[in-house]
This record gives structure tokens, C-alpha cells and sequence, in this order.
């Protein structure tokens, strides 16, 4: 008998309310049970119907149930399909059936008028001189915590065979019938094929065998201490306890003196008691005793217990697992990933043992025991994520580039990669962004796939930092303007989800969130189109199981729309997984094959695909004063901007990016103090310095940020091509400008032709060849820098007096206005400025072009940094010189 789907029961509330049969106080007929199953399979729970499963906040729309976890479900914990059918029939029979946890069976227990009997206490003779009659309910499995059985309620007896009625699960918890006869064994038959077997008999069937009382109670009570009252029948022996008592004045034990002897309790947990030689009267210390031969002494919280440090690691890492298995024998720890064991160690050190995955997922620890009677006890860790350092993500019109840093063997990194459908990055053929890739780690080189398809290391370090892996970025995309500009996009890449959301979240595109039924269906035909079962979207239910909520955080009903469930209450499985026919599932963290991801942009636009791979944006539909146009909508380059796109809007900022290479006329019009901001030279710039619109620049620096002291002057500087960034991607506007730098920035805002000075050199330390060379021979021949001696010394660090005193000595010689001087006796420091520097100084202060570092220092000597001069130029043009 296999496990039935545990999150699977409460879509049987509904049978509380319609009860086709009630018997009470006699023995149930094989036509009782008949009638009600007959009932409840035609009119109730037909085949292909849902279970409402068990969520503690909302039912499965489409369920039996419809309602709320406000039933019977609640009563035990894992709400199992074979579980509800049988307690639900039986609370129809008998209007009881047992409370509290089905699977905390033991001999003796009394629960609403059902009383239990296992095979565990009785032996298999005895739980078969039994027998089996109608209206058992039998629990029978091989496992000791009954999770791996079934549960089915005895509704027929010929001979020495019972026959069964039951009712399993199927695909997306749906109602499968097995019919009345589906299953017949002998009670000794499940003896025989099961370790633990647990009887349920309603005490109605078993009075109606011995003659049914209907008892008339009297209050009695005890003559010996501690008086305790019950009631007795006066009809027949039976009673129960009603805990009053009487107090005797000449009692010692009632006046609290008690004589009290330790004893030990013979059955399990073995507590510690104190009973009284004179009345009987016990206490509990809390104290416990182990023995060895008993299997519980041995487990849980007796001495066993596993854990790892932390819940996430990276693939490579090191997993320690702290371990107690103290007075075991033998130690083993079994390792699951995803569901399914995959490596067992061996426990020689019973505190620690670690272990190194080598692949991502949502792992598990199973700590395995032999106590010295040679059982197996286990205990599990709580689980922990394993996720692949994905720490860089470049993308061209081909391929997505995945930098790893996990200093993987080769061997494993190709089984990385083999896993998720992808392949070591090719050089051969992605030489220029791969490059660009590496060129960010410089200390480090990465593994790569040369053209012989052997494993090479690119990058100028000694250290390895991992490896570059490529996704062949083949997808399927859609987008309608009726769905609010929402373009989605599917990644047939087969991964787990974490790592899934990793790669959505760094391309800019998260995982999708489906909020309508127009939505889901679009979503899922997209899935189809791509050719794939299904795929992951952007919802998780980590905080608590049963809760879900969207990737940004937007909890949901689960579903709402949609004939969907989640289908095992699995720890393991908490991501959103849609099929291709639209319905969903809680998904294990590693797909099935043909599996991918969906992620979602939204662009609010509207637009026309032009069908060439070209989009024209044709108006915007937000009520935003600030809109940014994208570089593509799915694979498709936004190309133009339609006339009236953005007309009459009340725009303050307007961000169009280098593919945009036509706006019509009138795209803009009626726009109010509109900025356009744009890269350097793209089509957008050039646009807006024709047509009179405010613009500002899109700095290629992630150094340089919007709100930074220094950002206007950078973007001053650089349009102007003064100054360049020390990199691509780099202004470095903290680092310390040099002598030959400046020099040259000089030559730029001079506008000056250097080639005559190309070759020649009047200085020791300028070698003719250097690229700072010719700039250096123009400035000093021209007057504007003078060198030390022989040197000019051009790799030294700029002073802010040398920088003032370049300027003074270019504006002088270019026959500006260099006659006003600052008062410096404001500047406690003045007298540390240099003789030859003291009137350019005090000329930069009266012009604002250098102000003090604090009210009362102008600091002269220290270094001027790349931002300081950016600055300073920009004043010196706006001031002094006329602007570019």
C-alpha cells in the first residue's frame, strides 16, 4: 500500500452535513456500509473530483469542500485521503468516529467512543482472534510511524476473508474509487504482511455483541484512600471516574502526609514515580530511566540529534553536520537531495562528519543508529539549500553567459552543466564577452571550453574563480497590450528554482507572478509553444507551508481561477510549477525534463512589432512623470518612438537608450520641462540638441551615481571628451590625478593640435614614445608647465596649488583676467602654500574655482582626486573661459 498524498483531507468536511445513514448503539450491516458508499460515490465524491486538501487558509476552488480547514481535517495531523474516507464514513455510521492524531496509534486507546487494538501489543494471534467486523477502520504499514501505509474500513466478512471499502488519490489529488471489493485480505493475512497493523472498533458494535446496557449511573465512592468518587451502573458493572472525592478528617494522606516509595513504570518512557505506602497516591519526579533493551529509550530526545551550521551554502562548500549519536553501535548519515538519497556516509566521529555537494538543490541529512539490540533508529536535520554561486550574467543576441565562482574539478563542472542542459562557455566563438567577463576579476582566471572541446582557463590571475557556463537563450515570447504591457519570456533551461530566480533576477526579468485567468491562460500557451511539460513561476511557499506568495511578496489564495494544487506537503517542494495546460503544482526544487522558466517584463507601452525584430512604441500608458523606454520588448529592439507617444504628457524625465534610432515628430509634444536623458552621441542626444530639449547624459561609470557631489562636473568633463574614464565602466573619481594627466586635459580644453609636438621631448623622464609625451612638450612650450630641473616628473600625484597654478599659467598666457586675488588670511594653513604658487592660489580662490577644504584650510599641498579636477574644470570654463 502506497503513502497517500498527506495534504489531501479536508474536501471531506461536506460529508458532516449530509449523512445518507445513522446507526447508533447496535452493530452495522454490510447494507448499511453499502448504502453509503453508494451514496457518497454517486452524489458526493465522484471519481475525478478534487479534495479540498487540507490548507489551513482557503479550500481549492472546486473542491468538494469549498471551505475553510474547519473540520474534521483538523483533528490529526497530515490530512490523508484513505485517512478522511474512513473517518468520514465512519462519523456517518456511528456519528463518531476517533479524534486526535490517526497516526499516534497504541493499544488500549479510547477516543469518542472507538477503542483501539495493535498487533504491536496483542501479537498477530491475538489481534487475529478478533476477528474483523463491519465498520473496522484497520491501519496497517510497514513503517513504525505509519507513514507508509493505508487506511481502509471493513465492510464485509465471508469466512475467513474481510473485503474492504477505500477510496486512494491520483494525479493533482484528485478522487480515484477502487469499488466496495477492491481489496480483500484475511486479518491474518495483514498481520503477515505488516509490521504494524491498528484496529479501530466503534464500542457500540462492541456492546451490541455483549449485550448492549443502557445504563442508569450512580455516584459512588472508593473506602480506601484517596476516596475517589465514580459513577457505577446499577444495571451492570461498568464505571467511570468523576474525580470527586471525600475527605476522611482521621485520614493521614488526606491531612497531605504521605509515605512514598520510588518506583519505575514498566512501560515506556520509564518515568520515575513516588507512590504512597498508605493511600497509593503517586507523584511524577520528571526523572527518566533508560533501558537499553527498549527501542524509544534509544530514540529522540534520548541522546540522538543532527544539524547542519547554516541553512544555504554554495555548490563545493563544506557541509559540517553536528551530530550526537551517543551509546549507538553503528553510525551512517544518508544524504537527500531533492527527495532522494544521494550519498551515505559513514559516522566514525560521533560529533561531526562533513561532506561537499557538488550540486545545487534542497538537501537533507537522515542520521541512521543501531542501539545495542541491532534496531535502526533514524533522525533527520532540518533541510538546507545548496545554490551555485552565480556570480556574473552577460547576454548577447545569442547566448547568456553564467560566471560561477565555485572552484569546481572539471569533471564536476561538466556534470554541472550536463544537468541543466547547458555548456562550458565556448571561447573560440565568444572570445570579446567573455574576455570583458573576466576582465572585472583580474586576479583570477576561469574555466572555459576551448575549440577541441578540451577545458581552458581564460583571465589574467593565477587563481582559479571558477567557470564560465553558456544558455543557448532560446525562448518563446508574447505580449499583448490588453494584459497591461506585461511581455513574458520562457527560458527552456532545465534547473532548480533557486537557481532559476537567480539567473531571472540578474537578467532584469523576474520570475512571472499570474494574477488572472486570461494571464494564466496566456502563460501556458506560451509553455506549450516553447515545447515544454511545464515550467517554474515566481511563487514560493518557504515562510509557511500552505502560505504562498509571489516573488515580491503579494501573498495569494492558491488559486483562485485555476483547478490547481499543491500536492504534497513535502518541505522540499516550496516553488510553483505550471503545467502546460495551465494547472499548477508544488513543485520538487528540481524539474522534470523539458522544463524551464517563465519570467515577465513589464513595459508600459503600447507599441507595433514592426517584423523585422523591431519595435515602434506608440504611446505610453502609465501615469508616471518619469518613464524609461526599453532596450527590447522579449527579443525584439525598441527601434523608434511614434509620433504623440509621450504628447501632452506632464513629463519631467524621459530615459531612451542606443537602440532607439528614429523618433517621429511630435513624439514629444506639448511636454512640459521635459529631460531626455541619454547616452553620449546616440541617436536620442543628437535629437535633443537639434530640437531644443533639455537632456542629461547616461554616464557609462558605475562609479558615478545620480546625487554624488562630483556627478554633474563628471558628465560636463566627459561630454566634452576632457576627461575619459580610467576603464569602460570606470571614472574612478576618488583616485589621485596626475601631473601628465592633467597636462593633458589641459591640451583638450584648449583644443590644441599636439602633433608638431609629437616625437620630442625636454625632459629626462618623458621618453618620446609615452602617450602623455606630446601634451607634456605643448604646455611647455607654450608656457603653460614648467618641470623640476630636467624632470618633469609626470606620474607624480597633482597638489591643488599645481593644478591652480596650470590654470593661471594658461589663462595668463591666453590673455584672460587673472588680476583679482582672494583674501587668505582666512586660511590658517596659507603659510603652506609655495612662494611660486601663492597669487595662482589666491586668483583660483577669488574666482570660486578652489574653495577650502574647511572654512579655515585651503590645503594646498594635498592631492587633487579626479572629481576635485572635473569640478575645477567645469568652474574654470563657466567663469573664466567661455564655455565649449
Amino acid at each position: 500500500m502506497k503513502k497517500i498524498v498527506s495534504a489531501v483531507l479536508s474536501a471531506l468536511i461536506i460529508l458532516f452535513s449530509v449523512s445518507p445513514v445513522l446507526i447508533s448503539n447496535a452493530s452495522i450491516t454490510t447494507g448499511d456500509i453499502r448504502n453509503s458508499l453508494e451514496y457518497y460515490k454517486t452524489n458526493i465524491f465522484r471519481d475525478g473530483s478534487y479534495w479540498c486538501g487540507g490548507n489551513p487558509q482557503s479550500a481549492v476552488s472546486g473542491s468538494v469542500c469549498g471551505r475553510k480547514y474547519d473540520c474534521i481535517c483538523n483533528s490529526f495531523a497530515g490530512a490523508y485521503q484513505c485517512h478522511g474516507f474512513a473517518l468520514n464514513l465512519a462519523n456517518n455510521l456511528f456519528g463518531s468516529y476517533p479524534a486526535g492524531t490517526l497516526s499516534s496509534y497504541y493499544h488500549g486507546k479510547k477516543s469518542n467512543g472507538w477503542t483501539c487494538y495493535t498487533k504491536s501489543a496483542l501479537g498477530t494471534n491475538g489481534l487475529c482472534a478478533l476477528g474483523l467486523q463491519s465498520g473496522d477502520i484497520v491501519r496497517a504499514s510497514t513503517d513504525s510511524s505509519y507513514g507508509d501505509g493505508h487506511t481502509a474500513v471493513c465492510w464485509k466478512v465471508d469466512g475467513d476473508t474481510a473485503f474492504f471499502a477505500e477510496c486512494w488519490g491520483s494525479s493533482y489529488c484528485k478522487i480515484k474509487w477502487g469499488g466496495f471489493n477492491f481489496r480483500f485480505y484475511s486479518l491474518s493475512q495483514i498481520c503477515a504482511n505488516y509490521t504494524y497493523v491498528a484496529l479501530w472498533r466503534n464500542d457500540a458494535v462492541i456492546k451490541a455483541e455483549a449485550g448492549y446496557c443502557n445504563h442508569t449511573y450512580i455516584q459512588q465512592y472508593e473506602q480506601q484512600h484517596p476516596h475517589a468518587g465514580y459513577m457505577q451502573c446499577s444495571k451492570c458493572a461498568d464505571k467511570y471516574y468523576n474525580n470527586t472525592k471525600t475527605v476522611l478528617t482521621g485520614c493521614l494522606c488526606c491531612q497531605g502526609i504521605h509515605s512514598y516509595t520510588q518506583y519505575f513504570e514498566e512501560a515506556h518512557p520509564h518515568s520515575e514515580v513516588k507512590v504512597c505506602t498508605l493511600c497509593q497516591n503517586c507523584i511524577y519526579t520528571g526523572n527518566t530511566r533508560k533501558v537499553d533493551t527498549c527501542k524509544y529509550c534509544q530514540t529522540p530526545p534520548y541522546g540522538l540529534s543532527c544539524s547542519t551550521e547554516k541553512q544555504s551554502y554554495g555548490i563545493g562548500d563544506e557541509v559540517v553536520f553536528k551530530l550526537q549519536a551517543y551509546e549507538s553501535e553503528k553510525s551512517s548519515l544518508e544524504i537527500y537531495r531533492d527527495g532522494v538519497i544521494c550519498n551515505t556516509l559513514d559516522v566514525t566521529d560521533q560529533s561531526a562528519v562533513s561532506f561537499s555537494p557538488l550540486e545545487t538543490g534542497t538537501y537533507y541529512a537522515k542520521l541512521i543508529c543501531e542501539n545495542r539490540n541491532g534496531t535502526a533508529l533514524p533522525v533527520t536535520c532540518a533541510s538546507f539549500t545548496v545554490l551555485a554561486d552565480l556570480d556574473e550574467i552577460i547576454t548577447n543576441e545569442d547566448f547568456i553567459f553564467c560566471l560561477y565562482k565555485n572552484p569546481l574539478s572539471e569533471s564536476n563542472i561538466r556534470s554541472f552543466c550536463k544537468i541543466r542542459g547547458t555548456d562550458l562557455a565556448l571561447y573560440g566563438e565568444n572570445d570579446n564577452t567573455i574576455d570583458a567577463l573576466c576582465n572585472k576579476y583580474p586576479d583570477m582566471k576561469f574555466a572555459v571550453e576551448d575549440v577541441d572541446s578540451s577545458v581552458m582557463y581564460v583571465g589574467g590571475g593565477s587563481e582559479y574563480g571558477g567557470f564560465v557556463a553558456e544558455l543557448c537563450r532560446v525562448y518563446t515570447t508574447k505580449a499583448t497590450s490588453s494584459l497591461g504591457g506585461h511581455t513574458y519570456i520562457v527560458y527552456p533551461f532545465s534547473m532548480p528554482y533557486n537557481e532559476a530566480k537567480q539567473i531571472a533576477d540578474k537578467l532584469g526579468t523576474p520570475l512571472a507572478s499570474i494574477t488572472s485567468e486570461e494571464e494564466n491562460s496566456l502563460v501556458a500557451s506560451l509553455i506549450k509553444k516553447a515545447g515544454l511539460s511545464g515550467a517554474f513561476v515566481g511563487a514560493n511557499d518557504f515562510a509557511e507551508e500552505g502560505v504562498w506568495k509571489w516573488d515580491d511578496g503579494e501573498p495569494f489564495t492558491y488559486t483562485n481561477w485555476n483547478l490547481s494544487y499543491t500536492g504534497f506537503a513535502n518541505k522540499t517542494a516550496n516553488c510553483l510549477y505550471m503545467y502546460n495546460d495551465g494547472t499548477w503544482i508544488d513543485s520538487p526544487s528540481t524539474p522534470v525534463s523539458s522544463s524551464g522558466f517563465v519570467c515577465e517584463i513589464y513595459t508600459p507601452f503600447k507599441y507595433r512589432n514592426n517584423g523585422d525584430g523591431t519595435v515602434t512604441l506608440t504611446e505610453y500608458l502609465d501615469e508616471k512623470d518619469t518613464a524609461t523606454v526599453p532596450e527590447a520588448i522579449s527579443s525584439e529592439k525598441v527601434t523608434a518612438i511614434a509620433k504623440s507617444t509621450f504628447a501632452g504628457r506632464q513629463m519631467i524625465e524621459i530615459t531612451i537608450p542606443a537602440s532607439v534610432v528614429l523618433i517621429e515628430d511630435g513624439a514629444f509634444d506639448d511636454c512640459k520641462d521635459t529631460v531626455i536623458k541619454c547616452t553620449l552621441d546616440s541617436y536620442a542626444y543628437n535629437y535633443a540638441k537639434a530640437n531644443g530639449i533639455k537632456y542629461k547624459l547616461i554616464l557609462p561609470f558605475s562609479d558615478v551615481n545620480d546625487g554624488n557631489w562630483y556627478t554633474d562636473a563628471v558628465s560636463y568633463c566627459y561630454e566634452a571628451s576632457l576627461m575619459n574614464g580610467v576603464s569602460q565602466t570606470e571614472f574612478s573619481p576618488n583616485s589621485k590625478i596626475t601631473r601628465a594627466m592633467f597636462v593633458t586635459v589641459l591640451s583638450k580644453l584648449d583644443n590644441a593640435d599636439t602633433k608638431a609636438f609629437k616625437g620630442k621631448s625636454s625632459f629626462l623622464d618623458v621618453a618620446t614614445d609615452r602617450w602623455y609625451a606630446e601634451y607634456i612638450e605643448w604646455a611647455y612650450q607654450n608656457g603653460y608647465a614648467s618641470g623640476y630641473g630636467a624632470e618633469f616628473k609626470p606620474n607624480a600625484p597633482l597638489s591643488r596649488e599645481q593644478l591652480a597654478m596650470f590654470l593661471y599659467a594658461y589663462s595668463e598666457k591666453n590673455g584672460l583676467d587673472v588680476s583679482n586675488n582672494a583674501d587668505m588670511s582666512v586660511y590658517e594653513d596659507r603659510t603652506n602654500i609655495s612662494l611660486w604658487a601663492y597669487d595662482a592660489v589666491s586668483w583660483a580662490c577669488a574666482k570660486g574655482l578652489i574653495t577650502g577644504v574647511t572654512p579655515t584650510s585651503v590645503s594646498p599641498l594635498s592631492t587633487a582626486t579626479r572629481a576635485q579636477t572635473a569640478v575645477i574644470v567645469k568652474n574654470y570654463i563657466e567663469k573664466i573661459k567661455k564655455p565649449l
